[in-house]
């Protein structure tokens, strides 16, 4: 029989709130008639120290232990958490019944508006943040993130900071006591995104976010914990009604994506004193799925890997021709007179689009770009780079983050596309493509005879695509990153395709 009221517990925060009223409106929507009762639970560990950090707190399920009881005893009938707060061993019957579908995993910097001066003045700057994972892989990528000015690179530090999202912006902003000066903190971009999109945090929210710069930190650099951005609705094994109402709003992909990236957790031991990441992520052309692991566990072992979750697992990664590797053997850049960028939100293809002595003209600019490696070459320009498609293509980047209403982007046509003449005509409907430099053939003999022998071909582009395609064999199985080089050589009728992010391997196995 199909209950009429559903008590759902939860911690009574913001962030905590705001999720609950996610999970009543999914349920509205396949039930309109369901009575939903939240049941706020003020009286939680994690909630009440906000100083200890996490990682020494010692008490398993800080952040769910006494939402636990409350649903053991039958007080209410099952709970949201954020998936990630979740121990690896729940109590009795408890066990998530449900994944609804899952908000971008990724974390997001918040730097004070004065960085830039902060960064020229070499000052070391420092990042307020609440897990042994980010104090680890944050610097790491800062370091070479950060813009660069007279070639020094920042120094980057990490220091605890506890709190919800309002108070640790508030504690940047000097609007709160705070043991340190901060120039940024370090957040999940999907609890960010909640607030900014729940009516009762919004103002708040948006108030806070005037004048800060951004990152939206990369994947492939800093995955997020286990199970980052999703919810986890938890009810009793034996409560079949309860499951029943909850199972309508469970997103199967999603759940098994996770899974793998909790069972990561579970091999090593679990915990919230892990100093690694891991995230997985849908390839939107093929359907396979990369995990991305990095950072140490817990014995400082560093554990950094991609699997390439693909049935293609007969490729011989060592014997690879590697199109990135030839590309400087093939192509030489001249740069073109261009008009005058318009418009805030510029996506650079390739770090070749910004000339070195053009960098001024995009300061001030809202930048993203195609890769980390990309991002870092900006960087070192002294430019600012907001966040990048991660290797996954620009398509993926415009369904995914782009489109969040919290980071107040203008929408795809008002964009701006730097690229390289010939692949202009790609940009259908993409924006503003703005062309600022050609490729010219420059084949060495030698990329030639490599490739001539190669059973396995990756191409870095299509361009390299048609310029050296007839050398290859005409059994090869050729390769390539998902986004632009994937669309043409797929429409080109090309066989024997196979279609992954270049870091899937470049992480794993070294390609010749």
């Amino acid at each position: 029989m199909m209950i009429k009221k559903l008590r759902i517990a939860t911690r009574t925060s913001a962030l905590a709130l705001a999720q609950t009223r996610i999970v009543a409106d999914m349920l509205h929507d396949v039930m309109p008639d369901l009575e939903i009762e939240v049941v706020g639970v003020r009286h939680v560990t994690g909630d009440l120290d906000k100083k200890t950090p996490l990682s020494q707190l010692g008490t398993v399920g800080v952040f769910t232990k006494e939402i636990d009881e409350m649903i053991l005893s039958s007080e209410a009938d099952c709970a949201v958490h954020s998936l990630k707060d979740i121990g690896t061993v729940r109590p009795g019957t408890l066990r998530t019944v449900a994944v609804p579908k899952r908000a971008q995993p990724h974390d997001c910097i918040l730097f004070h508006p004065d960085i830039i001066e902060r960064i020229k003045a070499k000052k070391k700057i420092i990042i307020g943040a609440s897990s042994p994972r980010r104090a680890l892989l944050i610097p790491r990528f800062l370091k070479q993130a950060l813009p660069q000015f007279d070639g020094h690179q920042p120094d980057v530090e990490v220091v605890p900071l506890r709190g919800n999202v309002p108070s640790r912006i508030q504690k940047m902003l000097g609007l709160k006591e705070c043991e340190e000066q901060l120039d940024g903190v370090a957040l999940a971009f999907a609890g960010l995104s909640r607030l900014h999109a729940d009516p009762d945090a919004h103002e708040e929210i948006e108030t806070l976010l005037t004048d800060l710069k951004w990152m939206v930190i990369p994947l492939t650099a800093c995955p997020g914990a286990p199970g980052q951005g999703a919810l986890a609705i938890e009810a009793l094994d034996e409560r079949k009604d309860v499951i029943d109402i909850l199972s309508k709003i469970h997103d199967r992909k999603q759940a098994a994506n996770i899974s793998l990236e909790r069972n990561i957790l579970i091999e090593q031991g679990g915990g919230c004193h892990q100093s690694f990441g891991a995230t997985t992520v849908s390839l939107d052309h093929s359907g396979d799925n990369i995990l991305i692991i990095r950072g140490d566990n817990k014995n400082g072992v560093d554990i950094s890997e991609t699997r390439w979750l693909s049935p293609q697992d007969d490729i011989p990664f060592e014997k690879v021709w590697n199109g990135m590797k030839w590309r400087n053997d093939i192509f030489k850049t001249d740069y073109l007179d261009h008009p005058h960028i318009e418009g805030d939100a510029v996506f650079v293809s390739h770090s070749r689009a910004v000339p070195d002595d053009k960098g001024d003209d995009m300061r001030g600019k809202r930048i993203w770009t195609a890769g980390v490696k990309s991002w870092c070459r900006l960087a070192q320009k002294g430019l600012w780079v907001e966040g990048c498609a991660d290797g996954f293509g620009y398509d993926h980047l415009i369904k995914t983050l782009l489109c969040d209403p919290v980071l107040s982007l203008p929408q795809c046509p008002a964009w701006n596309i730097l690229t390289h003449e010939d692949a202009a005509q790609n940009w259908h409907n993409m924006g503003t493509v703005i062309p600022t430099y050609r490729v010219q053939e420059n084949i060495s003999d030698e990329a030639i005879e490599s490739l001539k022998n190669a059973s396995h071909i990756y191409w870095s582009s299509y361009a390299q695509y048609l310029a050296l395609h007839e050398h290859a064999k005409k059994d090869a199985v050729h390769m390539c990153g998902p986004g632009k080089t994937a669309d043409l050589l797929t429409q080109s009728g090309v066989q024997n395709l196979v279609i992954s992010p270049y870091f899937a391997y470049e992480n794993s196995k070294k390609a010749s």
